[in-house]
């Protein structure tokens, strides 16, 4: 964990877009994918409906279909993350992609 506030630093400094994505946007899926343990797939086929913010524990649930498992799976959300997912998923639909390209 000591490298992530220098991973973080240096994508947020970077100012390029990679795949796609912006350095604000890798910041959040670098952060969402090491606090969480959700592979690529997994966490493309979250929706702001897979966030149960308020629950306690705050969680995500992913689907059976996309889970490494092929079970649905609901995972506690650590609660550094809870405060940023609330600022992240602001806005949108519960059907919306939670990491938007």
């Amino acid at each position: 964990m000591a490298q992530w506030p220098w991973l973080l630093t240096a994508t947020r400094d970077s100012r390029k877009n990679v795949q796609t994505y912006s350095p604000e946007a890798r910041c959040r899926i670098y952060l969402f994918a090491c606090l969480t343990g959700l592979r690529k797939q997994e966490m493309a086929s979250l929706t702001a409906s897979s966030f149960r913010l308020d629950d306690s524990p705050p969680t995500v649930t992913v689907a059976a279909a996309i889970s490494k498992h092929r079970r649905k799976d609901v995972l506690p959300l650590h609660p550094e993350l809870v405060s940023q997912l609330r600022q992240w998923l602001k806005g949108l639909k519960p059907d919306d992609s939670s990491f938007r390209r």
